[in-house]
Protein backbone atom coordinates (compact mmCIF):
# COMPACT_ATOMS: atom_id res chain seq x y z
CA UNK A 1 0.00 0.00 0.00
CA UNK A 2 2.79 2.44 0.90
CA UNK A 3 4.51 1.90 -2.44
CA UNK A 4 1.25 2.71 -4.24
CA UNK A 5 0.98 5.99 -2.34
CA UNK A 6 4.55 6.93 -3.26
CA UNK A 7 3.93 5.98 -6.90
CA UNK A 8 0.77 8.08 -6.96
CA UNK A 9 2.57 11.05 -5.41
CA UNK A 10 5.38 10.72 -7.93
CA UNK A 11 2.93 10.70 -10.86
CA UNK A 12 1.02 13.67 -9.45
CA UNK A 13 4.27 15.64 -8.97
CA UNK A 14 5.34 14.90 -12.52
CA UNK A 15 1.98 15.94 -13.95
CA UNK A 16 1.86 19.16 -11.95
CA UNK A 17 5.40 20.05 -13.08
CA UNK A 18 4.38 19.51 -16.70
CA UNK A 19 1.18 21.51 -16.36
CA UNK A 20 2.67 24.52 -14.58
CA UNK A 21 3.94 27.22 -16.88
CA UNK A 22 7.58 27.92 -16.22
CA UNK A 23 9.86 30.53 -17.72
CA UNK A 24 13.31 29.33 -18.56
CA UNK A 25 14.29 32.29 -20.71
CA UNK A 26 14.78 32.79 -24.40
CA UNK A 27 17.48 33.46 -26.96
CA UNK A 28 18.00 37.09 -27.93
CA UNK A 29 20.39 38.22 -30.65
CA UNK A 30 22.03 41.61 -31.10
CA UNK A 31 23.23 42.39 -34.63
CA UNK A 32 25.71 45.16 -35.34
CA UNK A 33 24.69 46.77 -38.64
CA UNK A 34 27.08 49.70 -38.14
CA UNK A 35 30.35 49.97 -40.06
CA UNK A 36 32.44 49.93 -36.88
CA UNK A 37 33.00 47.55 -33.99
CA UNK A 38 30.89 48.10 -30.90
CA UNK A 39 30.72 46.86 -27.32
CA UNK A 40 27.38 45.56 -26.04
CA UNK A 41 26.17 45.82 -22.44
CA UNK A 42 22.92 44.55 -20.98
CA UNK A 43 21.36 46.08 -17.87
CA UNK A 44 18.74 43.86 -16.26
CA UNK A 45 17.81 43.04 -12.66
CA UNK A 46 19.90 40.28 -11.08
CA UNK A 47 22.36 40.00 -13.97
CA UNK A 48 25.17 37.73 -12.74
CA UNK A 49 28.41 39.72 -12.40
CA UNK A 50 30.20 36.97 -14.32
CA UNK A 51 27.92 37.42 -17.34
CA UNK A 52 29.73 38.48 -20.52
CA UNK A 53 27.23 41.28 -21.19
CA UNK A 54 27.86 42.71 -17.71
CA UNK A 55 31.48 43.35 -18.75
CA UNK A 56 30.85 44.14 -22.42
CA UNK A 57 30.87 41.99 -25.53
CA UNK A 58 32.67 43.17 -28.65
CA UNK A 59 30.72 42.79 -31.90
CA UNK A 60 32.39 43.56 -35.22
CA UNK A 61 30.64 45.20 -38.19
CA UNK A 62 27.93 42.83 -39.45
CA UNK A 63 28.51 40.54 -36.48
CA UNK A 64 26.00 39.12 -34.05
CA UNK A 65 25.92 38.05 -30.44
CA UNK A 66 23.28 35.63 -29.15
CA UNK A 67 22.59 35.31 -25.46
CA UNK A 68 20.11 33.67 -23.10
CA UNK A 69 17.87 36.29 -21.49
CA UNK A 70 15.46 35.98 -18.59
CA UNK A 71 14.21 39.60 -18.45
CA UNK A 72 11.61 40.56 -19.37
CA UNK A 73 10.02 37.20 -18.60
CA UNK A 74 6.85 37.55 -20.65
CA UNK A 75 3.98 39.86 -21.58
CA UNK A 76 2.99 40.41 -17.93
CA UNK A 77 6.53 41.39 -16.86
CA UNK A 78 6.96 45.18 -16.67
CA UNK A 79 10.74 44.91 -16.33
CA UNK A 80 12.83 45.91 -19.34
CA UNK A 81 16.11 44.80 -20.84
CA UNK A 82 18.30 47.87 -21.29
CA UNK A 83 20.66 47.41 -24.22
CA UNK A 84 23.62 49.81 -24.26
CA UNK A 85 26.12 49.88 -27.10
CA UNK A 86 29.37 51.85 -27.09
CA UNK A 87 31.76 52.55 -29.95
CA UNK A 88 35.51 51.93 -29.79
CA UNK A 89 36.07 55.32 -28.09
CA UNK A 90 33.56 54.50 -25.35
CA UNK A 91 30.90 56.85 -26.70
CA UNK A 92 27.31 55.70 -26.35
CA UNK A 93 25.88 54.99 -29.80
CA UNK A 94 22.75 53.03 -28.87
CA UNK A 95 20.60 52.68 -25.78
CA UNK A 96 17.06 51.38 -25.52
CA UNK A 97 15.00 49.70 -22.79
CA UNK A 98 13.20 46.79 -24.47
CA UNK A 99 9.82 45.58 -23.30
CA UNK A 100 8.61 42.04 -23.90
CA UNK A 101 6.36 43.15 -26.77
CA UNK A 102 9.22 44.99 -28.48
CA UNK A 103 11.45 41.95 -28.24
CA UNK A 104 8.69 39.65 -29.43
CA UNK A 105 7.82 41.93 -32.36
CA UNK A 106 11.47 42.03 -33.42
CA UNK A 107 11.72 38.25 -33.40
CA UNK A 108 14.07 38.63 -30.39
CA UNK A 109 16.68 40.19 -32.70
CA UNK A 110 17.92 43.70 -31.96
CA UNK A 111 19.52 45.48 -34.89
CA UNK A 112 21.95 48.26 -34.06
CA UNK A 113 21.81 50.17 -37.34
CA UNK A 114 21.42 53.79 -36.32
CA UNK A 115 22.46 55.92 -33.41
CA UNK A 116 19.73 55.85 -30.80
CA UNK A 117 19.64 56.94 -27.19
CA UNK A 118 16.29 57.01 -25.48
CA UNK A 119 17.40 55.66 -22.12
Amino acid sequence: MTSNVFALLAVMSLLSACLLETHSGYSATVRNDLDTSVVLYLDVPNLPPSSAVAHGVSIGPGGTFADHWLVPAGPDDARRAVVRVLDSTGALVFCHAYSWSELENSGFTIRVSTRRNDC
